[in-house]
């Protein structure tokens, strides 16, 4: 039987037995408790993996050296449980003395299916607390999230207030609209010594419909989503594994397993951490060729030359405006030119309907600098389409002097905003301070003031960021300024920011210059501090008031 309201859902959640409170305790930090008792010849223990009380004794008839190594082991050093066989760290009863210390929280994921159609998935926040030397303490358990799962749907619930630990109340349970992780991804969640969660009875959804999503198409995520991730950030990095929200999607879309089998893992990995790019990929498609709208020829090309997922998007661009397209043309173009440049680049010849050849011996001809002169043209294309320029005209599809034409388009993109956007703006403006204005006694982060001062940083620096002003005033980006707090009328650095994640998109000083190592160190502390929440020491918000 299916439930259809959170009522029924929640009232028919299986409860947690005797077995999920053994493995919600295997999670923790395995102790083993012990006091030598000399004259009587054996060693007392405890062991909180097993849950058994034990003699030990120092004389045996048979002394192995796994005997011999346990009694040589003290307080705080790593052995295995004699009972179970099972690693553990020994704390002597005498020095742990009310072992107040060794308080642990843990999140933890239990699979519950009910039947091979019905799967519940429990996100719970355990807390395992040995005050006053119960060594045998069992783990306390709060529910947090709650999905359901049947074969074409997943439901996801979450606690209200499930990061302050508070406990289950039906009435405190919310549906959220989109799968996601299980755990809310709060500052302290980030930085906690518990950072991320443990997944439980993945061996109960054998004979269930979700047994071939942890099979080893698991396997395989779990072994490609770091290097994914790691690429997609910043190389040596590696994010928390999403390894629920991958389990839920797998089951309701066979076609991810299919990806991973063939190699195309990227897709898998971008579609689980929220990018799934539905323009291109049918992911209710029953083969991977169909996945792509792709003939047999395609898709073999298409595999044979894929590199990342950043090509893949440039010629499913091209594709569409040039018939019989290969798609070494688009890893050409990203080798080339750049990701983020190709992309632009498809995108112009795409929309203006301009011949790739054309464009691409252009940008080769115009500078030396391929990548930064293809962000000139676009963004000069971009300013053209809005002024309604002739893009039939190759003059003014390819202007001779590209940097020329590119300022003239700036500043009569700039001259368009009239004073209702300033208004509008200015709202804005107070929160965009609140959020990024920083400052560390030598730079500081500015917000612009308006229109004007955006052009004229443009202007002063000899880079592109006055055509930005329009998106800046919109939302549509956000464009900050770099300055010396003892010189705050001199420009040094603009910046580009994604408001969505607060990735920088752009940063160039004086003629697209990079910024140098102490400004980029500063950088570097600035966005730190914008992602953790942009929070204000009260010293400094009396300070301002003052």
């Amino acid at each position: 039987m299916v439930y259809k309201t959170k009522d029924a859902i929640l009232k028919h959640m299986p409860e947690l037995d005797e077995e999920d409170l053994k493995r919600i305790n295997s999670a923790f930090t395995p102790y083993l408790f012990y006091r030598n008792h000399d004259k009587e010849g054996y060693r007392e223990c405890v062991c909180t993996e097993c849950g058994e009380r034990f003699s030990y004794n120092f004389l045996r008839r048979t002394q192995g050296p796994e005997h011999i190594e346990f009694l040589q082991k003290k307080h705080n050093d790593i052995s295995r449980c004699p009972h179970c066989g099972k690693p553990v760290t020994l704390k002597e009863m005498g020095r742990s003395k009310k072992c107040r210390t060794l308080n642990e929280w843990k999140r933890v994921v239990l699979f519950k299916p009910v039947n091979k159609n019905t799967v519940y998935a429990i996100g719970a926040y355990a807390n395992k607390d040995y005050d006053g030397a119960d060594y045998l303490t069992k783990p306390c358990v709060s529910i947090g999230t709650v999905y359901y799962a049947t074969q074409n749907h997943v439901r996801m619930f979450k606690c209200r207030y499930d990061y302050t630990y508070l406990g289950l109340n039906d009435n405190e349970f919310y549906e959220l609209k989109t799968v996601c992780e299980p755990f809310t991804k709060t500052f302290c969640y980030n930085h906690s010594y518990t950072y991320g969660y443990t997944v439980e009875n993945l061996d109960k959804l054998n004979g269930t419909f979700m047994q071939y999503a942890v099979g080893k198409s698991m396997d395989v995520f779990e072994k490609e989503y770091p290097k994914w991730f790691g690429r997609q950030y910043c190389y040596g990095v590696s994010g928390e594994m999403p390894l629920i929200k991958y389990i839920m999607l797998a089951s309701l879309y066979p076609s991810l397993e299919r990806l991973l089998k063939i190699g195309l893992s990227d897709f898998v990995c971008a579609f689980v951490s929220g990018k799934p790019m539905k323009r291109f990929i049918d992911w209710e498609a029953s083969t991977p060729q169909k996945m792509f709208g792709m003939n047999k020829a395609e898709f073999r090309e298409f595999r044979e030359h894929y590199y990342d997922e950043n090509d893949f998007k440039v010629y499913q661009i091209l594709r569409r405006v040039i018939k019989g397209c290969k798609y070494e043309a688009a890893t050409t173009l990203c080798s080339e030119f750049g990701n983020e440049a190709a992309l632009r680049i498809a995108q112009a010849v795409k929309k203006e309907e301009l011949s790739l050849t054309h464009t691409v011996n252009y940008l080769n001809k115009t500078h030396k600098n391929p990548t930064r002169t293809a962000i000139l043209w676009t963004d000069y294309i971009r300013f053209a389409e809005q002024l309604k320029y002739d893009m039939k005209s190759g003059d003014v599809a390819f202007p001779k002097k590209l940097q020329d034409a590119h300022d003239k388009a700036s500043a009569a993109i700039a001259a368009l905003l009239d004073e209702k956007k300033m208004e509008q703006y200015r709202s804005r403006y107070e929160k965009l301070r609140k959020m990024y204005e920083y400052a560390d006694g030598k730079y500081q982060i500015v917000v612009p003031l308006g229109i004007h001062d955006i052009v004229e940083e443009g202007k002063v620096l000899h880079h592109c960021v006055g055509g930005y002003a329009e998106r800046h005033m919109k939302g549509a980006t956000t464009i900050l300024f770099l300055r010396k707090c003892e010189a705050q009328n001199t420009r040094l650095v603009t910046v580009e920011l994604r408001d969505r994640d607060k990735y920088i998109c752009q940063i160039h000083g004086l003629k697209n210059r990079n910024p140098s190592n102490e400004e980029q160190a500063f950088i570097n502390e600035w966005i730190a501090w914008v992602r953790a929440g942009s929070k204000r020491k009260k010293q400094k918000k009396a300070a301002e008031a003052a």
